[in-house]
């Protein structure tokens, strides 16, 4: 299971999907296929999302795109999240 959380203030958006802007509570099925038949908003930044994990990989995965980058954690995030700001730090284009 992979759960991507947004801390731009900025939509996201990537192969399987899209999350809000400020976001934490986005879940992507297991084999990511897209969960709901909702057209992506317009403006979207699209990211690459890589979990990074072998997949036979069971267990969560927890992907935070922030203004500073795109972290992959194994796990839920340990840590306090960044505020909400800016734009994804990534080799974008809007959709």
């Amino acid at each position: 299971m992979v759960k991507v959380y947004n801390r731009t203030l900025t939509v996201i958006s990537f192969e399987h999907g899209w999350v809000p802007i400020c976001s934490d509570n986005a879940w992507i099925l297991p084999d990511w296929t897209p969960s709901a038949t909702v057209a992506t908003p317009p403006g979207a930044v699209r990211v690459t999302v890589d979990p990074g994990v072998p997949a036979d990989f069971r267990g969560v995965v927890s992907v935070i795109v922030s203004e500073t980058g795109i972290d992959v954690v194994r796990g839920f995030p340990d840590e306090p999240m960044a505020d909400c700001r800016g734009r994804p730090q990534v080799q974008a284009e809007p959709q």
